[in-house]
């Protein structure tokens, strides 16, 4: 199957972008009968094998949510994606995965975001960018919450406080790089807001990343 994808990587190739300092991202699909899952294809010119390893890691993660599909965990899904952030080193992306239960109300959604390292094709973990401690949760879930347009949400401190209480309570290391030395911490439906607000988002700015990485050597 991994041999499939990778074959598919080759062939399928759309919504090209091309900057003398980007990669060039295109776009491959995979389909069944209820299942339709898009996935970015990474193209670095420059070095071919971080491309190689950034491309088999995404066709890893194709064939796991094809595997789920396959060995019936879901009735029908959807899995698509968005490149987050990019710049010549760096490339967030977040996969946005959706899966339908038979009879459930509405999907079950999730976003998983990957960092790559451009130059060594490795996928680069929070800590990497900042530290945090667990004493840090009250902080963190102090900071405003945004939705998935990126809307700030005036009523989430309530959620946040049950979210806090309820012994579930956690620091996500699901992240995306978003610009001028920031990172989107992001969070599932339901663990912050409602299911109507999307998967939501804490940001943490250059100064607060400055801030929690003096605080935590």
């Amino acid at each position: 199957m991994v041999r499939y994808i990778m074959g598919l990587i080759v062939v399928i190739l759309c919504m090209l972008t091309v900057s003398p300092t980007e990669a060039y991202v295109g776009t491959g699909t995979l389909t069944d009968k209820n299942l339709k899952i898009t996935y970015p294809i990474v193209y670095i010119d420059s070095n071919i094998s971080a491309q190689d390893k950034i491309n088999s890691d995404i066709a890893n993660y194709v064939y796991s949510f094809k595997g789920e599909y396959d060995d019936g965990k879901f009735y029908s899904g959807k899995c698509g994606y968005e490149v987050k952030y990019e710049d010549e080193k760096y490339i967030s992306i977040m996969f946005i995965e959706m899966r339908y239960m038979y009879g459930a109300a509405h999907t079950w959604d999730s976003g998983k975001c990957i960092t790559y390292d451009k130059i060594t094709g490795e996928k680069i973990a929070l800590p990497y960018f900042v530290r945090i401690a667990s004493e840090d949760l009250g902080f963190i879930l102090s900071l405003p919450i945004y939705d998935w347009y990126d809307k700030v949400i005036p009523y989430t401190n309530n959620f946040a406080k049950d979210y806090q209480k309820s012994g579930h309570a956690r620091i996500s290391t699901n992240y995306y790089l978003t610009g001028n030395g920031g990172i989107a911490l992001v969070y599932s439906p339901y663990a912050l807001a409602p299911y109507s607000a999307g998967f939501t988002h804490i940001i943490l700015t250059e100064d607060i990343i400055d801030y929690l990485n003096r605080k935590n050597p």
